[in-house]
């Protein structure tokens, strides 16, 4: 149980630092609004890459240590996401931090809750064991034509 504790701080410093850079990529340059338009997509991008060398290991780290699921790590990354923004706003844009704005974020924050310790069980959907390899059809070896090679 320490060890998976570990591995979930390891995922949320993970999503913090690579929120903190997805918040820079996409509201950064509304600092410098006399740059020209492609101008602040690639600097965006150069900034986005950051945030994927963070996002991508948190992720993977979340699902196969943690056993979260990616509902779970969305909801976490969301959490993640709306800190760095409101800090990125009120700090660096110098954008007033607005009851309105509150409430929003608290209802999206409730929405987390849910996610992660929701009180439903029911399943909406469920397509089974979906890998990257598509499974062969199963054969009924008494069905006409059982031979012959399936379709995937």
């Amino acid at each position: 149980m320490e060890r998976r504790a570990s591995y979930v701080l390891l995922v949320v410093a993970l999503f913090i630092l690579s929120c903190s850079f997805m918040t820079v990529a996409w509201y950064g340059h509304l600092k410098f609004a006399s740059w020209p338009t492609h101008k602040a997509i690639l600097l965006s991008w150069a900034v986005a890459l950051a945030e994927y060398a963070f996002m991508v290991p948190a992720n993977r780290i979340g699902h196969a240590r943690c056993g979260m699921s990616a509902a779970d790590l969305r909801a976490l990354a969301e959490v993640c996401i709306l800190g760095a923004f409101m800090a990125f706003s009120v700090l660096v844009l110098r954008e007033p931090l607005r009851v309105n704005h509150a409430i929003g974020f608290a209802v999206v924050l409730i929405g987390v809750c849910v996610v992660l310790k929701g009180p439903f069980e029911h399943v909406l959907v469920d397509l089974g064991d979906v890998g990257d390899v598509r499974r062969e059809k199963a054969v009924d070896p008494t069905a006409p034509g059982a031979g012959a090679a399936s379709a995937v």
